[in-house]
């Protein structure tokens, strides 16, 4: 799994500062109906957590990569005394990760769970959110089809695969799946961007 360095982290963190504000719509609204704490997975240089955060959800961002941590914080430094407050940044492994209280919301944005692991990898991510959540709560995962891939035999070939992977996982670790696009520009409802939405038994 690549851990981004510096430079990637100061990239990044510059492309998507002020895109995708239908991906943030979405999250924000099943935050409002899940309730807090968030556990954002791949939180990278905190772009989701701290517009979560000014929102007024409580979010825990996991990250691998000391260099998107060192920007995340940097990025926190500057935020609001009651914005900063709700936020805390965790290095971790979004493969094997636990915490000593459940969430009633996971979410891995932007197509980090595809682009991160391979499908071991994959799975153990799906075995760690659903043992971290509570009974009934969801998990968020952005990116079933990857940039370029809207349409066309690569794109079904994807959805095919990924559909398996699904309904494979969620058989061995109990949950219920579907899929709901939503429009990068202005939130949920159609558009070419997608999330996939778990809920846990």
């Amino acid at each position: 799994m690549p851990v981004y360095d510096k430079e990637r982290a100061e990239a990044l963190n510059y492309w998507l500062r002020t895109e995708r504000p239908g991906e943030l719509e979405f999250i924000d609204r099943y935050a409002r109906f899940y309730g807090g704490p968030v556990l954002e997975l791949a939180s990278g240089a905190a772009r989701v957590t701290k517009e979560l955060a000014r929102r007024g959800h409580t979010v825990v961002g996991l990250e691998l990569s000391d260099a998107m941590l060192s920007k995340a914080r940097e990025v926190v430094s500057k935020l609001q005394s009651a914005v900063r407050s709700r936020i805390r940044l965790v290095k971790g492994d979004m493969r094997t990760f636990a915490f000593a209280r459940p969430f009633p919301l996971i979410c891995i944005p932007f197509y980090s769970f595809w682009y991160n692991l391979d499908e071991i990898g994959a799975d153990a991510c799906v075995r760690s959110m659903t043992e971290n959540l509570l009974p009934g709560g969801v998990f968020l995962v952005e990116g079933e089809r990857g940039p370029g891939e809207r349409d066309g035999t690569a794109a079904c070939i994807r959805d095919r695969e990924h559909h398996a992977f699904w309904t494979s996982a969620s058989e061995r670790y109990g949950f219920r799946f579907r899929y709901e696009t939503y429009n990068v520009d202005t939130g949920p409802g159609n558009g070419y961007g997608r999330f996939l939405v778990g809920t846990k038994r």
